[in-house]
């Protein structure tokens, strides 16, 4: 039984439009695992005085399966703390589920205005693949005038 042109286009039509949709789901899922995973372990929205330094950390949890190396995109005024045990080296390399603390510090009289987002962590040597906290998690630092002096008996300065 031969099928005419019409009925074959559509069947061909029907089976491109369902890889597509298969593809496009599993694209979604593949994007729902993200490479790193960020925890804050100190608060990431606040003001900062302008002659103040702040540290913020972040627990860095390895999602991929593969052993990777990433390394931090650096922010003016804001320097990646390392040496201590458990912080992430720069670059650090971590297996599946290993983590490190990112400690992160920041000097105001370096910042400007602040810092809204990030921070961002890239496979080191390919700054297209990169992570970030979500919204909620990421950097969100003003930085303010610094409080008025006070006298040792708690007037304020003129």
């Amino acid at each position: 039984m031969r099928l005419d042109l019409d009925t074959r286009r559509r069947r061909c039509g029907r089976v491109a439009h369902l890889a597509a949709g298969l593809l496009a789901v599993l694209s979604e899922r593949s994007l729902a695992v993200p490479l790193l995973t960020f925890s804050p372990l100190t608060p990431t929205h606040f003001n900062l005085p302008a002659n103040a330094t702040a540290v913020v950390s972040y627990r860095v949890t390895h999602q991929a399966q593969a052993t990777r190396s990433w390394q931090w995109q650096s922010i003016p005024g804001v320097t990646q703390m390392t040496g201590a045990a458990g912080e992430c080296a720069d670059p650090f390399t971590l297996a599946f589920q290993q983590s490190c603390q990112l400690d992160l510090r920041l000097d105001a009289s370096q910042l400007g205005s602040g810092v809204q987002g990030g921070p961002v962590v890239c496979i080191a040597g390919s700054p297209l693949q990169c992570a970030q906290p979500a919204a909620a998690d990421a950097l969100d630092i003003t930085v303010v005038a610094p409080p008025d002096a006070l006298f040792a008996d708690g007037f304020e300065a003129p």
